[in-house]
């Protein structure tokens, strides 16, 4: 989890020196990844540090077609949790993202 603390680390130094720079567009972190981590107090006392800085973070759900209450930091009440589905509003299996059968963008 070093990369991660590092990765959330340097959110929130750019955040702070927005901040200090009196710049008010939003910060908005985007973490693509999902697990299942058995100690996560780490990741979750940095999560906490940047949402309370006014930091907007959006995570994947993990597409692993099963509640998210054990995964991180998609179960977090800070985040935002985005899935996917296909057509037929099925779990969206990642293998078949680049088969235009099994999804539809809308712009």
């Amino acid at each position: 989890t070093e990369w991660i603390e590092k990765g959330l680390d340097a959110v929130e130094q750019f955040h702070i020196s927005k901040i200090n720079a009196l710049n008010t567009r939003p910060t908005i972190l985007l973490l693509s990844w999902a697990g299942f981590l058995s100690n996560d107090t780490l990741i979750k006392t940095l999560i906490n540090q940047i949402y309370s800085l006014g930091v907007t973070i959006i995570t994947t759900a993990g597409n692993y077609d099963r509640d998210i209450s054990d995964i991180v930091p998609a179960s977090y009440s800070e985040t935002i949790s985005v899935g996917g589905s296909d057509k037929q509003d099925r779990f969206l299996n990642p293998a078949n993202i680049k088969d235009s059968r099994f999804f539809t963008w809308s712009w």
